[in-house]
């Protein structure tokens, strides 16, 4: 395993406004030069928090660390962020151990894995 991918799902409320801030051409979608501008905005804001991602490897927390990629895109009524994050060195499931947390430790969010 080389890194992992999350997709963040937001309400209807976060998405409209979102959509009045940063959708320069008022389509309904996020192109790349918005989500260029989300992340701009976002990003910095969100690595106070590690983006609300904690990762450990064989029990050692791994430092905060910049997701590789973002990604703004509307998907169905739902604007979505997905954050790519590469692992410092690639791990191998059956022989190391990996705990991924990814939570809002002072609000409550629905934070759903994939299957």
């Amino acid at each position: 395993m080389t890194g992992f991918r999350t997709d963040w799902r937001f309400d209807e409320i976060f998405t409209e406004d979102m959509l009045m801030q940063f959708d320069a051409d008022g389509d309904g979608q996020i192109n790349g030069q918005e989500s260029d501008t989300i992340a701009a905005e976002t990003l910095p804001n969100l690595a106070q928090f590690h983006y609300f991602t904690h990762v450990a490897i064989d029990g050692e927390r791994l430092e905060l660390f910049a997701p590789s990629g973002f990604l703004a895109r509307v998907g169905g009524d739902a604007l979505h962020f997905t954050l790519s994050f590469t692992l410092p060195a690639p791990l191998d499931p059956r022989h190391q151990n990996l705990r991924l947390e990814i939570s809002d430790r002072e609000y409550y969010v629905e934070v759903l894995m994939a299957e």
